[in-house]
């Protein structure tokens, strides 16, 4: 049976950042450049049947950025800490374990141990780039396999390329994976959800705003729409990470909005979560941001997005009728 190995070296990580080798993050060119190789593999219809990746930070990101430029969900990521700092051995025995039905595989990890591996499997010596570095970061090396996974050993790799980030276009086809437009981010990018946090107070609706990471603007947690996830349950994933908050879920569709970023138009869908369950500070993610119960009317004054105002009242409206209809 024919099959695909890629090794992809982790992107760029953050020498600056005061953590642990394994906690080291990626920079944001990085980030770009991981998310490029992702909406390449996928342009050029190679999406991997498993991501195997290395636990380390920068190989983690590394991974799911990847994955979700492809328009994957990163539940299909897997991780094993013999990629982390592994040998060429240990490299060999993930990929014997592999079961039948998987053609292309993807492993994420680190150098040396990366570069050992091509040079060990490869049935003849790859040529050396002209800057002498076999694989840089980012970057991805494909080999052909013929044969059981469990028999896979030295010298029965057929090299076929490696591709580096920088060789790849800098935009990205919208919409994905392959139309005319180019954009700045990936496809996903622009497909987002918004959840309103609501509780009742002594019988009177209460609506939670967070603050804006960077202008510190008052709105309602919103994100990416993560690939592979239902809009709504994104959404109520930005109100776990945003705002530090659990609760039911309204699979209703509130409204929706346009905003400009990232060089176009970001469309935005909002649902709403009946809040049960606030953390306390310490438990929460993103507890910089700042976070204010509110009635609606003072909601209404503070929210930023005026776009956001008749899909509140409209929500009031929605969820006093529930409640009246209730009693």
């Amino acid at each position: 049976m024919h099959k695909e190995i890629m090794l992809l070296r982790h992107a760029k990580s953050d020498w600056s950042a005061n953590v642990s080798d394994f906690e080291r993050p990626i920079i944001h060119r990085g980030k770009r450049a991981a998310q490029r190789m992702g909406a390449w593999l996928a342009f050029s219809v190679r999406i991997p049947d498993q991501v195997i990746s290395s636990p380390a930070r920068r190989a983690k990101i590394t991974a799911e950025k990847l994955i979700k430029a492809m328009g994957q969900s990163t539940a299909q990521i897997h991780y094993d800490k013999r990629l982390y700092h592994g040998s060429v051995d240990q490299i060999y025995l993930i990929l014997q374990e592999l079961p039948e039905d998987i053609s292309r595989i993807i492993l994420i990890g680190h150098n040396p141990a990366f570069e050992s591996c091509i040079m060990d499997f490869s049935s003849s010596t790859p040529a050396l780039p002209a800057d002498g570095k076999l694989i840089p970061t980012a970057s991805l090396a494909l080999f052909h396999y013929q044969g059981p996974w469990s028999e896979l050993h030295s010298r029965q790799g057929d090299f076929q390329f490696l591709k580096r980030p920088d060789s790849l276009p800098k935009l990205f086809h919208f919409p994905f994976p392959d139309g005319h437009e180019q954009r700045k981010r990936p496809a996903y990018y622009y497909r987002q959800s918004a959840v309103i946090p609501y509780r009742f107070h002594q019988g009177q609706l209460q609506i939670m705003l967070v603050l804006t990471r960077k202008k510190k603007r008052w709105t309602i947690p919103k994100g990416i729409h993560e690939p592979g996830m239902e809009a709504d349950e994104s959404a109520a994933k930005e109100a776990f990470e945003e705002a530090g908050i659990k609760g039911m879920l309204d699979h209703i569709q509130y409204g929706e909005y346009t905003y400009h970023k990232w060089g176009a138009l970001s469309h935005v869908k909002v649902y709403a979560i009946h809040v049960n369950e606030v953390l306390p500070k310490q438990q929460w993610t993103e507890s910089h941001r700042g976070r204010a119960w509110l009635s609606l009317e003072q909601a209404l004054k503070k929210i930023h997005q005026q776009k956001l105002i008749p899909i509140l009242q409209h929500f009031a409206g929605s969820v006093h009728n529930m409640t009246d209809k209730s009693l």
